[in-house]
Order: structure tokens, then sequence, then C-alpha cells
């Protein structure tokens, strides 16, 4: 289960800086908001507020939310346009896609979403459990919300879940020509354990790992 409080977050010049550290220099985002609390989403997780500091404005907030079964068509479909585009779907794809509630949170693992101001999911990643070990799997952002840094909100959700669950090590299986995904792998500590053919997934060519220091 994810933790019962909401972390809370400023991101300021593309810095994201917890919300007490900011607001003990920054009264004024306290009376600021877009999003009213009565239309938030069920699950919160985390919250996001993007800041100007020069002119002391809210620009944007997101929010990080944990697995409920109305966003499994948002969980399928965000997964499907990247590989679609990419790669070719494959049997274990669908597996995870179709029935995420029976082959990921029923065994363990957990699944977030960003939903922006709007409403709109625009964001997953899973943390999935294969015999034992846990995988973070299905990270996608929809194409027209990348460079938001809503990447860096999954990441930094799925990694707070594993160390609240005292899960010590975090397997990932990517492909080396998606250069960016790499790059954020690294900078939340996952490591290159091999290069190579996966045995179940065609597209994958390189195994990461992030052991809890």
């Amino acid at each position: 289960m994810p933790s019962k409080t909401i972390k809370k977050y400023v991101v300021c010049d593309k810095q994201s800086i917890k919300w007490e550290n900011f607001v003990g220099e920054n009264e004024w985002l306290n009376n600021q908001t877009i999003i009213d609390e009565d239309k938030a989403p069920k699950n919160i997780v985390a919250e996001y507020y993007v800041v100007n500091r020069d002119n002391k404005t809210l620009l944007d907030k997101a929010y990080v939310v944990s697995w409920s079964s109305e966003y499994k068509t948002a969980f399928k479909e965000l997964n499907l346009a990247w590989i679609e585009k990419l790669f070719k779907p494959e049997p274990m794809d669908y597996i995870q896609l179709d029935s995420a509630e029976e082959n990921i949170i029923n065994h363990g693992g957990e699944v977030f979403f960003v939903i922006n101001r709007e409403g709109e999911v625009v964001g997953t990643v899973a943390m999935v459990f294969h015999d034992g070990k846990c995988e973070l799997a299905k990270m996608s952002v929809k194409e027209n919300h990348q460079g938001k840094g809503y990447s860096h909100y999954l990441m930094r959700a799925a990694i707070t879940w594993a160390k609240e669950q005292k899960i010590f090590a975090v397997d990932l299986f990517g492909n080396t020509n998606l250069e960016n995904s790499i790059s954020i792998y690294k900078k939340y500590g996952f490591k290159t354990v091999s290069i190579g053919p996966h045995p179940i997934y065609k597209r994958v060519d390189i195994h990461m790992r992030w052991e809890y220091q």
C-alpha cells in the first residue's frame, strides 16, 4: 500500500523541492491554487506545484496517484502508444496491460499515474513482481506532454514506494536506443547489469538494477 502521507513538492527552475522547504521562505504559495480540492483524484501519493519564484506565480499542478481501476484503460493506451510506435507489442505486454489488477496489483505490485491539472492521465509506471523479484516496467508519458518533468514524478514515486516496501533491489529491462529513458534511469540510481537479448521481450537489450543504499 502507498504511504498515507501525501508528499508535496515544488518545481522551480526544473528542480523539485520539498514543499515545507520552499514555503518556509515563500509563503505566497500557500494562498494560490489551480485545482480545487473537491476535484482532486483518488489515491493521491504526491502533489507537484510548478512555480515561477520571481513572479510569485503558480504555473501548474499535477498529481501522482496509485492504482485505481478507473485508470486501467489509460494504462493500456499510454503503453501501447509508445510500444506500437517504436516496436511491436508482445504477448507479455498484453498480459499486463489487459489485466493489470490481476497480474500486477494482486501480486503485490503497484501502478502509478500522473494526472495533470485538467484531470487527464498523462503518464504511468508499474512496479511488477516476477518470481519474488521487483521490476520497474511499463513507464510511459504521453508524447504531447513529454518534457514537462512527468517522468521524474513517476520515477520518484516508484523509488519511494520501493523504499517504503523495504524492497532492496529493483530490476529494469530497456532498450539502449531509448537514450533519454536510459539517462533518466541512471539519474535515479539504476546501473547496468548486462547488455544483450532478453529471454521474453525481443525489444530488450539492456538489464539495469537499482539497489537500496
